[in-house]
Parts: structure tokens; sequence; C-alpha cells
């Protein structure tokens, strides 16, 4: 092992990019926990609609999403809620899924706490995926590499029986995966908005017609289509450059400053602009493990409880939590997901580079990864009307309970209440998907 003091002295590039602060991963564990209890709790309202077998996506149906999804009958990722379609199963899985989360959110026996949280979390997006969205991919996929991390090692009920005292930086394989998931996040999406609605400056003012998600404030920026053009120019921008720029060891801390900064502003106004679930929360959430430890010492001046440690420390290896061949895992993982990102560039020429034996390892992990929001701005804004006719002759529009009516509403986003229901129904308007509207009718029905 090398040298603690000439580390201290001359950090390496790994270190300088790669290392977390152990605060900035126990805010990110407590904000990560509360955020997904409040997802279970949104998902729970609707939880005979979309989990069981009586509602809109059977297992029969769901087998019939990943034949679609993948072109090969029987390629369904696992799904522990698709053992049994019983309300009460899922009511069962729903209270573990809560209790590992509060135990991950206070730090109590923390490892096994968040390994309950990831597995029933990939096990819930899989039982009905026609309902997942971009957030739902990084937030699975970032538990994943929370299960190898110190999320307890401070501010937890774990770390009041830790007699010796830690290193305060962070660096493994692990770490090393969760940051280049988040800026794969952002740079593959910007790669997958190069085309002609991004650069003409046209994009954001087709994502704000989408009525289903834009708010209000959303719908009055369509007044000043040329500040939209710049907003999309900028996104764009930012998506390519930044994402890169925080992988240099130079100065690195005022890179990862500059990161949180743009994209927790940019989050804040796509929360302002449109009603599209927790997407913008979890995504700052994540970005709480690039907090400097510079910014933990400055607080800890005036917030003493905020100090921990060696702040000038660096950690040279993992083993105080997992062995090696488990760090060499995560490096292997974070590898194959950037090459998966890279296939999914331009697949009739870099499919090759993503054979798909090799893409078998995604449906055993539940880990299938695509981050292209809105490369492709929406056509049209649809709405939707479930009209039926009742015995004594009347119209009547099912799924809002009012007479029939074929004209827009005055709020599109207003008609469907919930994210979940949202994104369904965003879902439905494809040609793709049209084979499932009409178990979602029944349902409603």
């Amino acid at each position: 092992m090398a040298d603690h003091n000439s580390l201290k002295s001359r950090p390496g590039w790994l270190q300088q990019v790669f290392q977390c602060d152990l605060r900035s991963l126990a805010a990110f564990r407590i904000a990560m926990g509360i955020l997904l209890l409040i997802d279970l709790a949104m998902r729970s309202t609707s939880m005979h609609a979309m989990y069981t077998d009586e509602g809109i996506m059977s297992l029969a149906e769901r087998a019939d999403y990943f034949q679609l999804l993948d072109g090969t009958p029987g390629a369904m990722s696992w799904s522990l809620h698709a053992l049994n379609g019983s309300l009460g199963w899922q009511i069962f899985l729903f209270v573990v899924a809560a209790i590992a989360l509060v135990m991950m959110t206070v730090g109590w026996k923390t490892r096994l706490a968040t390994i309950v949280s990831w597995v029933l979390l990939a096990s819930l997006h899989s039982r009905n995926p026609i309902i997942l969205h971009s957030g739902d991919t990084l937030v699975k996929v970032v538990m994943f590499w929370a299960m190898f991390l110190p999320l307890g090692a401070i501010w937890s009920l774990d770390a009041r029986k830790r007699a010796t005292e830690l290193p305060i930086r962070y660096l493994s394989g692990a770490t090393i995966g969760l940051i280049l998931t988040l800026l794969s996040m952002y740079f593959f999406a910007g790669i997958a908005k190069l085309n002609t609605f991004w650069f003409s400056g046209n994009a954001m003012e087709y994502v704000l017609r989408l009525d289903i998600y834009a708010t209000p404030f959303g719908k009055s920026l369509m007044q000043y289509p040329f500040m939209l053009k710049l907003v999309t120019w900028a996104t764009l921008a930012v998506e390519l450059v930044i994402p890169p720029l925080l992988l240099l060891p130079w100065k690195n801390d005022r890179w990862r400053m500059l990161g949180l900064v743009v994209f927790c502003s940019l989050h804040l106004a796509i929360a302002a602009c449109m009603n599209i679930g927790l997407f913008s929360w979890f995504s700052i959430a994540v970005w709480l493990v690039l907090v400097p430890g510079s910014v933990w010492d400055t607080l800890a001046k005036k917030f003493p409880r905020l100090a921990f440690g060696d702040a000038d420390s660096h950690v040279v290896s993992a083993r105080q939590f997992w062995s090696r061949p488990v760090n060499v895992i995560c490096v292997f993982f974070a590898g194959y997901f950037m090459l998966w990102h890279i296939a999914l560039i331009n697949q009739p020429k870099t499919g090759n580079l993503m054979p798909e034996p090799a893409r078998i390892v995604t449906k055993w992990l539940n880990m299938r990864q695509v981050f292209h929001m809105f490369d492709v701005p929406p056509q049209h804004s649809p709405w939707v009307v479930y009209e039926a006719t009742l015995r004594n002759g009347a119209q009547l529009d099912v799924f809002r309970n009012t007479s029939v009516s074929h004209e827009r509403p005055a709020s599109v986003l207003n008609t469907i209440h919930g994210h979940h229901w949202r994104r369904l129904h965003r879902n439905l308007a494809r040609d793709r998907f049209a084979r499932f509207r009409k178990p979602v009718s029944e349902y409603i029905v």
C-alpha cells in the first residue's frame, strides 16, 4: 500500500476526480431515502391499478411489453413483484421496502437496508415498466452503486457503534461507477440531442407544448420564443461540455461546484416548468455526492457537528468496507455501462461494440439504461377521453366521470392526476404502445 503522507501531498488523478467526501455520501443517503419513501407512497396510491394482475398490466401483458421492447419472446427482467399478481403480495413488498428505506435513511444496518432497497426498487420498476422514465433509471442505477458505498459511515446510527475513526475522503470502484453514471446521464442525453430540433433552437418550445406535463409557468414562457431558443442551445451546451470538465483533475473542486450550481439550477427550472414527478429532486440528491469536502469544512467552522475526521486525508483503498475483488467487479461494471451507452449512440454503426450476448447482463441486473430525455421533442400534444355509452344511452368520460367532450381541456395537466398516470398516457399516445390501450381502458371501465 502506498504511503499515506505521499498521497496526502500528491493526490493522483483517480483521487482528484472520483473520491467522495463521506459527509457528501451521508447527505446523499438521507436525501435519497426520504425521496424514495415519498416515491413509494405516491406509487402506493395506485398499487392495485399499476402492480396487480387485475390492473392495467397483468403478468401476461408484462411479458408482451418486454417482447415488444427486445423483440425476443421471454426476454424479461426479473421481478419479485411479478411472482404473484395479488394485491396482498404487493402490499407486503411495499411494506418491506418502506421499512428498508427508513433503516437506510437513519443509517441503521445501512448496508443491508440499501441492498434490500435496491432489490425491491429494481423489482418494482420491472413489474410495470410502461410508467417509467429516465429519472427512474437514474435512481435504480445509483442505488446499485449505493450498495457498495459506506453510506452509513457518519451521520447514522451505525456510526455510533464504530470506535475507530475513518479517513473522510473515500475512493473505490463504486465511487467511480456512481460519478460516471451521473455524468453519463447528461453527456449521453446531450449526444442524443445532436439533431435538427436542438440545433435550430426549437426543441424547448416543442417540449413546453406537451400540455400533459407543462405547468402554467412553463406555458407562459411560450410568449418568449427567442428566450426559449437560447435555453435550448444552453441546455445542449451544458450537457455536452460540463460533464467532461468534471473528469479533469486540475481544480476539480471548482468544476464540481460549477456542475452542482448549473445542473441543480437546471433541475429547479425543469421542476418549475414541467410536472414530471420527482425526477428533478432525485437528480439534485445524486449531485450531493459531488459536494466537495472543502464545502463541508467551511460549514463545519460554523456548525461543528459537520466536522469529521481528518479533513485533508485521502482514502488509498476501500478495504475498510469491501475486498479488492468487489472493487474490481465495480470497475468492470462501470466500464460495461459506459460501453453500453456508447453502443447506443448510433446503433447501426456502434451496435457491434455491445453484441446481443453481452447485453443479457443488463437484463440479469435489471439495469437497462437509456438517457435520451426529449432527444426528439414531441410533435403533438394529445389529451385523453375515455368515451363510454351507458345502458341508458348516456355518454360518459369514465376516466374523469364527466360528460364526454372532445374539446381540449383548459388544463390537460389537471385532467390526469399523478405523475405515473401521466407517464402511462404519454406512452399510450405512441403507436408503439397501442397494444396496451385496451387493457388500460378495460381497467378504467
